[in-house]
């Protein structure tokens, strides 16, 4: 290579001191902008800072070489080469001149499922289903880029100047860390090995590793990679040796990139020595911190941990301080190789006509992201979203950049870099996306299939936090506003004394409007009775003997539904039900209507007109009308004889336009009389005035099967703290109520009697105030009802959010019993609200009989269009499956954008 121009040359030498060069186990960002989308295979690849270990896509790389004052980047563009049919059977490459190879065509992972229920995951996946055979050489181009320093921040112009690599007129300790950097694994798929790890048990301790067998047979292992080769075949990959006589042999034959490695030597090895030798470390993987370790004896068979691995090493020769990681671990290349059961995906069959573009670019299953992609495209797809995280992107990057330290772990970056335009490509990997979501998150943060519903609160809870703590304090961007106010909505709550006549109201909030599918409301009754009496059904899903039309919204006559006797599967899953005589109740949507507005009796109500029990009455109303109205059918629910979570098997006739004007709130009506203050109750076994008592033991007992705290204390409050059984019992018959997780009403006055904590630091005030966004009086209720937790008195501000008012006086002292009952101040002028016509937006749907397995996928209507999201594939929908949806949204119709 030609030497460098001296004035480059001493520009690099000025940055040496800010290099550093990675090490196998820091997180390095070189395979995603830290800002967008981009990826080396990106038109302008990605940029990795040497002193930050940070990725940008060219748009920003001035942004970052302002904020950080670093002037020194690699430069990763990769591209793909299809290579011939001829060259792929016949060409063989050497070891040292081999390229990566991939699948052309790569979609997302399938999720996983039991092999009783579909496990649906799309097609052409990663590690999965190819869309065709098709190989690919990638040619990496790498260069080390200058960038001239500027006076701010802009991404308009940036000028740089390239030194391709490899170069020996460069520093020696630059290239070295260049070269690290480029041949670091990477921090997403690092992520994406924890998670798969973190899904399997710890790995046992083996009994052969105390006192194991070691031969002095003058066998002396070196610790250059280069000299490892296996025995019997000479490969140099896959190798394996053995822990009691030094032999090396390959690995079990496996398909890595389309090629065969491995020849199971070790194996045969360990049994031509008579099974007396079981312990075995794959070389290629042992650095200071382990190595895989593997037990080839019958009563282990599996991996293993050797606790004095690195003494055990050292009889062979073998440093391990001194070997980094140059082969694949297990869980990498079972990641790699994951080959998922396949069946058809929704609309399988439909001639389907691909869409690519903005507003259709596909994101790939990173195993069981499903229902993170499926949330995404829908949530992204509302105009309000994309013009606070995509017209607002850049802003926003600025904005947080001086209040966030690691730009991969803010929340709001990361749902800019969602709504972000890639047109250069047809699908996307959110890894930092997933990662970040999940942080810290007991479900999210794995690789198992997760429920889409509880995803999308989650989302948007964190969400809230980001954006309160950006838009909601002094001085903050007054574009930035929150997500979740889309959803939220008012549900006025009526409860009146039968005997007196009088009536008390209420309010309370909510982000989804959650509906029972009432199956003894079926349409095709008698079809499926005979069904179930020939075949045998869950009573769960048995329909009741007699049915009653239901009353509910207005829906646009032809906008939705099946016809009469319909099976309800459709296409080739319809006739294939139809075969199999499988018979689904079908089910109006008014019914599911039904369940939410119809009126309750409530029973041993403490009626302050009467002062004492009595019948009420108790029915909702919409108090308000969201912009969007998320609608989510509860399909899913735990078996009482078997403990396990089952999906109810149901058509629905879900409309495209629902009209929600008749059913809203009203409140005092002429000539309602209201009832007087004071205590009440409405919770059977609760005693007159005085604060329920709930047996402790049992509350314990009932905590460990996964109840919530305010559901073990209504069943145990409602049998009398009778005991355990029968307030499971209770508890089961009860979980569809829609109270069932909210705290008692008495649950306030319990608080407010508490002792007062002592008073929190002001300093800790002032810190929390300032980053929340809250003011200093929220912060110190927080701190105070939290014992002075940081972290605590964050959830605790959030998850008081709908009565924040009444929660801070109560842990104040401050306000009286008035002040407290009125429901935390809420008020409909708080709330986005119109008229409560609605047209449907999109709608997930799931495949499988539980949120544990299957598939979920998107269908959204777009330019008066419908389109399928299927993890990366998306194409127009032909028969859009409205009728076997999870969660619909729908949007107000007077706030359509023109």
């Amino acid at each position: 290579m030609a030497n460098l121009d001296s004035t480059l040359l001493d520009a690099i030498r000025a940055k040496m001191s800010s290099v550093r060069e990675p090490g196998c186990y820091d997180k390095v960002y070189n395979d995603e902008c830290m800002y967008s989308f981009d990826t080396p295979f990106s038109p302008d690849g990605i940029y990795v800072n040497l002193a930050t270990w940070g990725g940008v896509g060219r748009d920003y790389l001035a942004f970052d070489s302002h904020k950080t004052g670093s002037t020194l980047y690699v430069h990763l563009k990769y591209t793909k080469v299809p290579v011939p049919e001829d060259d792929q059977v016949q060409k063989k490459e050497s070891e040292s001149s081999r390229a990566s190879r991939e699948d052309a065509a790569q979609s997302s992972p399938v999720c996983e499922g039991k092999n009783t229920g579909p496990t649906v995951l799309g097609i052409g996946v990663e590690g999965g289903f190819p869309l065709d055979s098709q190989k690919v050489e990638v040619v990496k181009e790498c260069a080390l880029v200058v960038v001239k320093p500027g006076e701010n921040g802009s991404c308009d112009k940036v000028e740089t100047q390239s030194v391709p690599l490899p170069n020996t007129a460069l520093p020696e300790f630059v290239s070295r860390a260049a070269r690290a950097l480029i041949d670091h694994q990477g921090a997403g798929s690092q992520a994406e090995e924890a998670t798969w790890l973190a899904e399997e048990d710890p790995r046992p301790v083996s009994k052969y590793a105390n006192g194991l067998i070691q031969l002095d047979n003058g066998v002396k292992i070196s610790s250059d990679p280069a000299t490892w080769r296996c025995a019997e075949s000479g490969q140099t990959q896959n190798l394996w040796i053995n822990l009691s006589d030094g032999y090396i042999g390959s690995g079990r034959a496996q398909v890595v990139n389309g090629e065969t490695i491995g020849t199971g030597a070790a194996l045969r090895h360990f049994h031509d020595t008579h099974g007396l030798y079981p312990l075995a470390v794959k070389l290629g993987t042992i650095t200071p911190h382990g190595a895989d370790v593997y037990s080839y004896a019958p009563d282990e068979d599996g991996m293993v941990t050797d606790p004095q691995l690195a003494q055990h090493l050292a009889h062979w020769g073998i440093d391990a301080m001194r070997l980094e990681k140059t082969d694949k671990s297990l869980a990498e290349l079972e990641i790699e190789g994951q080959k998922w059961a396949f069946s058809r995906i929704t609309e399988a069959g439909a001639h389907l006509r691909p869409l690519r573009g903005p507003g259709y670019v596909g994101l790939k299953n990173l195993g069981n992201s499903c229902y993170m992609n499926s949330v995404l495209q829908l949530l992204f797809t509302l105009p309000e979203v994309q013009r606070q995280y995509l017209d607002h992107a850049y802003d926003l990057v600025q904005t947080r950049a001086g209040t966030v330290a690691d730009p991969a772990a803010d929340a709001e970056r990361e749902a800019a870099a969602a709504a972000g335009d890639a047109g250069f490509t047809t699908s996307l990997e959110p890894k930092m996306f997933k990662t970040l979501m999940g942080k810290q998150h007991p479900e999210f943060s794995t690789g198992r299939q997760q429920d889409a519903a509880e995803y999308l609160e989650h989302v948007l809870e964190r969400l809230l936090r980001a954006e309160r703590g950006l838009g909601g304090k002094e001085g903050g961007q007054d574009w930035c506003v929150s997500t979740e106010d889309l959803f939220k909505y008012l549900v006025e709550e009526r409860l009146q004394c039968v005997e007196s006549g009088k009536v008390r109201y209420g309010s309370k909030s909510d982000l989804f409007l959650r509906l029972m599918i009432p199956v003894e409301a079926a349409t095709n009754r008698d079809a499926v009775l005979q069904h179930q009496a020939k075949h045998g059904v869950n009573k769960k899903q048995k329909l009741a003997a007699e049915n009653s039309p239901p009353a509910g919204p207005a829906v646009e006559e032809g906008s939705a539904g099946q016809e009469e006797g319909a099976s309800g599967l459709g296409g080739e899953e319809g006739n294939a039900a139809e075969k199999e005589e499988e018979v689904f109740p079908i089910v109006p949507f008014a019914a599911c209507f039904e369940t939410f507005v119809r009126t309750e009796d409530v029973e041993d109500y403490f009626s302050t007109a009467l002062g004492r029990k009595g019948l009420a009455r108790k029915s909702v109303r919409f108090q308000t009308f969201p912009r969007y109205l998320i609608v989510q059918l509860k399909r899913y629910y735990v078996d009482t004889q078997t403990w396990e979570g089952k999906k109810l098997e149901a058509v629905v006739d879900v409309p495209e336009v629902l009209d929600l004007r008749a059913w809203r709130g009203r409140g005092l009506l002429e000539g309602e009389e209201t009832l007087p203050d004071g205590k009440e109750g409405g919770e059977k076994g609760e005693a007159e005035g005085k604060t329920p008592s709930v047996d402790a033991g049992m509350a314990a007992q009932m905590e460990s099967m996964g109840f919530s705290t305010h559901a073990i204390a209504r069943a145990l409050l409602a049998v009398g703290n009778a005991g355990v059984e029968q307030a499971t019992a209770w508890l089961f018959e009860h979980l569809e109520d829609s109270d069932i997780n909210e705290p008692l009403p008495s649950a306030s006055a319990t608080a407010s009697s508490a002792p007062r904590a002592a008073e929190p630091d002001a300093s800790a005030v002032s810190n929390l105030a300032a980053m929340m966004g809250f003011t200093e009086e929220q912060a110190k209720a927080a701190l105070q009802a939290t014992q002075g937790s940081m972290e605590r008195a964050a959830d605790w501000l959030f998850s008081h959010a709908d009565d924040l008012p009444r929660a801070v006086a109560e842990v104040l002292g401050a306000g009286g019993e008035e002040e407290r009952g009125q429901e935390g101040g809420q008020t409909p002028s708080q709330y986005n609200d119109g008229e409560g016509v609605y047209s449907l937006v999109g709608f997930i749907s799931h495949v499988g009989r539980n949120l544990g397995s299957g598939h979920y996928v998107a269908h959204i209507k777009k330019e008066g269009e419908w389109a399928i999201f299927d993890d990366q594939k998306v194409a127009t929908s032909e028969k859009p499956p409205k009728d076997l949806g999870y969660l619909y949204v729908y949007r107000r119709q007077d706030a359509m954008e023109e």
